[in-house]
């Protein structure tokens, strides 16, 4: 709609049809054909593809797990020009036409046989869902959604097969949807776990930047670094804003929040891995690189990093700006096995330059030596190490390339942390949401300092 003239841009013109001209044209189906040159409602709100109370009526759609790509067609016609494509395990809100689904968000529309409804769920005050409007959740899986979509930490109870949870008062609540048949299980992490010398074909669900980026953090359940990132999920910042990303927590999964719109309005659940003695290493930090060798296996086979150009492990407290890290990563992106030495507090101490564990970036490359030959850094002392130094030395063992980038990390436990410089990707450490978000302000309004990257390594190395 332009001008209060139907049919004044392409996704409102009348096929076959003069702009703004009413009567005889070809109906190819479409909701524009429908609404402007059947209906004749020339008021629409310009760019809105349906009236408030029309999009009031939609619903949460989502692509089932067992297909491909699904297309998202110009017309309800399965002739028409594909749109776009949506990725198994994708949401989006429609209106159900005619056996299609019409997008509430953009134009297109999708075979309605090739997706499911997200059921709509409800937090009730009780032991019991409403007979006539209310279905009880029965099964684990589906009880972790349907918290993370209410905000709450629900609970599945095997013994009654219901999902609950009890609130600060005391009072139980339990969840309850509207459709009698829970949804199809979807996961959306690749379902093969790709090799050091394989990467299975994967069809991302967004457009990656280049270089890709796989971001990660490791967090406890209890203490400050669960809030602070639900927070950063929130706003879809920090690891949040890099290409792919994934959260680990010790022994069991939970469930970390509900990913804002642009990241697909799914719940992030923790993937766990196993628990390990930590003690104090020889510096005085925590002695955990037997946990973070757990953490590792833990990302090996989640499988994703295999797909992407660089994975980092992130610190939750790290201020990460992934633009600009993908500047200070696109000229190693041809350097081979590489992973980055981020501190050279003490120039000329044998135990630097090292990798800093606030921001611990490896390329896809360096990743395939470390989980091909990682049995060959167990002779190393490690015992007395934190995860950070036993990686630096392992890689170097390994022979991968540890390229000295002091300008990539701001961290107060180096050389300092300043995020007005305008040159670092990430700031560490920044404990509680204020100081975090405060100091991502201050990174996001600085002036773009330049850099030099690490010239190529020696082929003699």
């Amino acid at each position: 709609e332009s001008g209060g003239v139907c049919g004044g841009g392409s996704q409102w013109s009348c096929p076959g049809q003069t702009i703004g001209q009413m009567g005889a044209g070809a109906d190819d189906h479409s909701l524009p054909f429908h609404c402007c040159c059947n209906l004749g409602q020339w008021k629409h709100v310009p760019g809105a593809r349906f009236r408030p109370e029309e999009e009031a009526k939609a619903l949460t759609w989502q692509v089932v797990p067992r297909v491909d790509m699904v297309q998202v067609k110009a017309a309800m016609l399965d002739a028409a020009p594909v749109l776009q494509t949506l990725a198994p395990c994708s949401t989006f809100r429609a209106i159900l036409q005619a056996g299609w689904l019409a997008l509430v968000k953009g134009p297109g529309f999708v075979r309605a046989d090739s997706v499911q409804r997200v059921p709509n769920y409800r937090d009730i005050v009780g032991a019991s869902c409403p007979v006539d409007t209310g279905h009880h959740v029965t099964e684990e899986p589906e009880c972790v959604n349907a918290g993370a979509l209410l905000g709450v930490r629900a609970a599945f109870n095997s013994d009654q097969a219901s999902c609950g949870w009890t609130d600060d008062q005391g009072a139980h609540h339990i969840l309850c949807r509207d459709s009698p048949q829970p949804p199809a299980p979807c996961d959306a992490p690749p379902t093969t776990t790709p090799t050091a010398t394989t990467t299975s074909v994967f069809q991302p669900q967004r457009a990656w930047g280049s270089p890709s980026l796989f971001c990660f953090s490791v967090v406890q359940r209890t203490g400050y670094e669960t809030p602070l990132l639900r927070e950063q999920l929130k706003q879809a910042v920090g690891i949040f804003d890099c290409d792919e990303f994934a959260v680990f927590s010790q022994d069991a999964s939970f469930q970390l929040g509900l990913a804002p719109e642009q990241l697909g309005s799914k719940p992030v659940t923790t993937h766990e891995f196993p628990a390990a003695p930590v003690g104090i290493s020889k510096d005085g930090t925590a002695g955990n690189t037997e946990l973070f060798m757990n953490v590792w296996s833990a990302v090996k086979a989640h499988g994703m990093w295999a797909h992407m150009d660089f994975t980092m492990k992130v610190d939750p407290d790290a201020v990460l700006i992934p633009g600009r890290l993908r500047k200070h990563l696109r000229p190693y992106m041809t350097y081979g096995p590489t992973f980055i030495k981020n501190c050279n507090k003490v120039p000329g101490n044998p135990d630097f330059p090292m990798m800093f564990g606030a921001l611990e970036v490896l390329s896809r490359e360096a990743l395939q030596q470390y989980f091909g030959r990682q049995g060959d850094c167990m002779a190393l002392p490690w015992h007395t190490w934190g995860e950070d130094f036993f990686m630096t030395k392992c890689l170097d063992k390994l022979g991968v390339h540890g390229l000295g980038d002091f300008g990539i990390l701001g961290d107060n436990r180096c050389l300092g942390a300043r995020c007005d410089d305008g040159l670092m990707a990430a700031y560490h450490p920044f404990k509680d949401i204020h100081s975090w978000y405060d100091c991502w302000g201050q990174a996001h309004v600085a002036n773009e300092a330049s850099f030099t990257p690490v010239p190529r390594p020696s082929p003699a190395r």
